[in-house]
């Protein structure tokens, strides 16, 4: 808020972000209230805006999965349906930070049944083993639904998709880890996608090493 003088005498007038008019005989200008509003952070606007930015952050570390595990016309709307669904996850801290449940993450969602797959990884060999099962032909469980493993270095940019076999052919799979991944703390998922890539499972979180 500002006070003026004005030879035009009174004056009450809104220009641009700016409102000007006249209280106990002086020209007073200030900004409009829109400003102050949107400055103003109750406890529940912080802890909105900590769950969203740990949503965001994950959004881009994970994205590499999130296009596989969220099928959309763009990678856009495959990370805003990632966004949408963890959100809820995420448990803002009083201190503005923000955390979550790694084992309830889910890197894809939809309607078709998860595999059963098992992991472990070999770190003197550098390798994960990921170990499928054949599941019983369902409507939403199909032969040919494309089985995918994820190795995550937690809360870094460093991950690994392999895509596994279908869903009837069960086996074991022994994949060699990124050299970026061999040294972190790692989680290990699984998820299922249908044949045309339309649709997809909910995440199975295989463990954390």
């Amino acid at each position: 808020m500002g006070v003026f003088d004005s030879v035009l005498g009174k004056i009450r007038k809104s220009v641009g972000n700016l409102t000007m008019y006249e209280l106990d005989g002086r020209n007073i200008v200030r900004a409009k209230g829109t400003l102050s509003r949107y400055d103003r952070k109750s406890p529940l606007q912080l802890q909105q805006r900590a769950r969203m930015k740990k949503v965001q952050e994950l959004g881009w570390q994970l994205l590499e999965t999130i296009i596989v595990g969220f099928p959309a016309a763009s990678r856009r709307q495959s990370r805003n349906r990632f966004v949408g669904r963890n959100i809820g996850l995420i448990t803002p801290a009083e201190d503005g930070t923000a955390t979550y449940d790694v084992g309830q993450l889910q890197l894809s969602s939809g309607e078709i049944v998860p595999p059963q797959v098992t992991a472990s990884v070999d770190r003197e060999e550098g390798c994960v083993t990921f170990v499928q099962e054949r599941q019983a032909l369902r409507p939403q469980a199909l032969d040919d639904d494309l089985v995918y493993g994820v190795v995550w270095g937690k809360d870094t940019d460093e991950i690994q998709v392999i895509p596994l076999n279908r869903r009837a052919e069960p086996g074991i799979n022994r994949i060699e880890l990124e050299e970026e991944l061999r040294d972190l703390p790692l989680e290990l998922f699984a998820f299922a996608v249908s044949a045309h890539r339309k649709k997809a499972s909910s995440t199975v979180h295989l463990g954390s090493v």
